[in-house]
């Protein structure tokens, strides 16, 4: 982004480049602060339906970064988002069956710390662990965009 701060009012201007996904939800989110501090533009070469965004799909799943309070905030806020288009069937979803193996290690709470995210996660056991020392399933939900 591109910020100008526009010295009579005080208010910043920001300059979104793209209008993908992410140059639009950007947009979307600096537009959408209380109070409104940000006057936003998104300038791009192509609008929708020519962008690459208009036909990509998303998976969402939980990702193992740190901090984990940040992560597990933003995975239910994504989660949530992502119900809401399949509640609504505005696109069409299917679920993809997730296997984390650890070959090295045993699992650590640091691991498996967004279980609570995933009714259906578990440990792997016994024949499902095809030879590593441990592992897990989720299932992550699929959106496709493009109909």
């Amino acid at each position: 982004w591109v910020v100008h701060v526009n010295k009579m009012s005080n208010q910043k201007h920001v300059i979104v480049l793209g209008a993908g996904i992410i140059g639009l939800a950007c947009a979307y989110q600096l537009a959408s602060i209380p109070g409104r501090p940000f006057e936003v533009t998104v300038v791009a070469k192509e609008f929708t339906p020519y962008t690459t965004s208009d036909v990509a799909g998303g998976v969402w799943g939980p990702i193992f970064v740190f901090p984990k309070d940040k992560v597990l905030k933003w995975s239910a806020k994504t989660k949530d988002e992502s119900m809401k288009h399949i509640q609504t069937k505005e696109f069409p979803v299917s679920s993809m069956k997730v296997q984390v193996f650890f070959r090295e290690r045993e699992a650590e709470p640091e691991d498996t710390y967004f279980q609570h995210l995933c009714p259906d996660w578990k440990f792997l056991s016994g024949e499902e662990l095809r030879g590593c020392k441990a592992g897990m399933f989720f299932l992550a939900e699929r959106e496709f965009l493009c109909g």
